[in-house]
């Protein structure tokens, strides 16, 4: 099982929930978790893989834990 976490706006990919649990497969990678939640390019700033930061490219296995965070702006 892989947990996802979304954070402040990104809660719209998951129904306005903060958690989503998935089946884990063989060779999935970030990126196959960001595709299915249909995550448009450059709308996340930062994604965490087990409280590490992670890349798109970065292999996932059963029991990780990914959360995602917006583009952070100010001034």
């Amino acid at each position: 099982m892989i947990t996802i976490k979304f954070n402040s706006i990104l809660k719209r990919l998951n129904n306005n929930k903060e958690i989503s649990e998935l089946e884990f497969k063989e060779n999935y990678k970030v990126k196959d978790i960001l595709k299915m939640y249909k995550v448009i390019p450059g709308e996340v700033g930062i994604i965490l893989l087990n409280s590490d930061l992670a890349a798109e490219e970065d292999d996932v296995r059963d029991g990780d834990v990914i959360e995602i965070f917006p583009i952070f702006g100010g001034g």
